[in-house]
């Protein structure tokens, strides 16, 4: 990896390390609404895989207590310890499951591994790659997919346009406690990634796209009770456009 990536692995290591403790807190729960309706479908779509789950990247774990149900075998790679010390609490509500979880750089991961999956889960590690780290994580994230499995990749994407009026005004109570994640420690820079340029570098990896989605960052405001559960439903699927982006991939 270039000078460049390595600094930004080190700044977002620490950030972690400081933040594991209340990650779920204030960036995980207050998207349990929104998740729900995001990956609404790709429960649907992802229901009759079995065998061996990959969650690259795992941070707390929230993909795989998302599918991880569904497999006999689990593994989680995150290059934070402290991320990975709130994954294994996270998982602990999940029986039958064999959980491997390992702490190393999850690029080094996939390129390294022998093993073939049969789901692998993604959700905001690419957009910390450059562009050639990127292509390497794609090429190999197809090499160890099994054929009839599927990939899911959640990550932040450019926006098309400014963010609607009334999702500011929905998430303005929210923001100051959700700008504790910021506060707590220093995080790197982060570029959104540019959803047309990664489309063609999953294509050249041998990725077909079966399914996308976006949405807009919309924050619980009650604690995901039956109001978020109301509302957010209603403003996601009124405003889809927006930063937040999901995609499954299969085999081409």
């Amino acid at each position: 990896m270039a000078d460049i990536s390595q600094e930004h692995a080190l700044v977002d290591k620490q950030h972690h390390a400081i933040v594991a403790p209340h990650y779920d807190e204030l960036v995980n729960i207050p998207r349990k609404t929104l998740n729900g309706c995001l990956f609404g479908k790709v429960e649907k779509m992802t229901r009759h895989l079995r065998g061996k789950m990959l969650d690259l990247g795992a941070g707390t774990g929230h993909m795989t207590v998302r599918f991880g149900e569904n497999f006999s075998e689990a593994f989680l790679v995150d290059h934070s310890k402290e991320m990975l010390e709130q994954a294994r609490k996270n998982i602990s509500v999940i029986e039958k499951v064999k959980f491997h979880l390992t702490e190393t750089d999850a690029l080094d991961f996939i390129e390294g591994t022998g093993e073939t999956f049969d789901f692998v889960a993604c959700s905001g590690f690419l957009h910390h790659l450059d562009e050639a780290d990127l292509t390497r994580a794609m090429s190999h994230i197809s090499r160890v997919l099994d054929g009839k499995g599927l990939v899911v990749i959640a990550e932040p994407v450019k926006a098309e346009r400014t963010e609607p009026a009334v999702i500011r005004w929905w998430n303005k109570p929210v923001m100051p406690r959700l700008m504790q994640y910021v506060t707590l420690a220093p995080a790197p820079e982060e570029t959104p990634l540019s959803l047309s340029s990664f489309l063609g570098i999953a294509a050249k990896a041998g990725l077909s796209l079966k399914y996308q989605r976006k949405s807009w960052e919309i924050y619980s405001r009650y604690d995901n009770d039956w109001r978020d559960r109301l509302v957010i439903p209603v403003i996601d699927r009124i405003w889809n456009d927006g930063v937040v982006w999901i995609g499954v991939f299969g085999k081409a």
